[in-house]
């Protein structure tokens, strides 16, 4: 049960990361690249996913094999695809972004495994500017 939590997690993480650059939910779901970007944080995260014990399913190696370009036609065609309602939840998810990126790289940084696509995103977070504001 933990290793699939922990890879739900690290997919809301990847998700989060493009809601990061993009601004918000819905702004992702015009983007068929935004998908491939989200392929492109899990494998990133993969390290910190097998550090914390997360067993290797046919769903990460589906998200983590597939190339990129291929695998954001794929949930911008039909996962996420327009009157769907997996892509009503998303449009609609009017959550803050940033904790579980902010989770995933903390963890990362304890286990001194480098996440550059998901810091990058994270710097750019409220979150981290409260823990610079704290620091000074």
């Amino acid at each position: 049960m933990q290793s699939w939590l922990w890879k739900h997690f690290a997919m809301n993480a990847a998700m989060e990361t493009e809601v990061l650059k993009r601004g918000s939910f819905p702004a992702i779901m015009n983007h068929s690249d935004s998908f491939a970007n989200v392929g492109k944080h899990m494998r990133e995260m993969v390290p910190v996913l097998k550090a914390r014990g997360a067993k290797s399913d046919m769903i990460l190696l589906l998200l983590t094999k597939i190339p990129p370009a291929i695998l954001g036609t794929l949930f911008h065609k039909f996962i996420f695809a327009k009157g769907g309602l997996a892509r009503l939840f998303i449009e609609y998810n009017n959550s803050k972004a940033g904790f579980a990126v902010a989770e995933v790289v903390r963890e990362a940084k304890k286990l001194g495994i480098p996440l550059p696509r998901l810091t990058m995103a994270f710097e750019k977070t409220e979150y981290y500017k409260a823990i610079e504001n704290s620091l000074s």
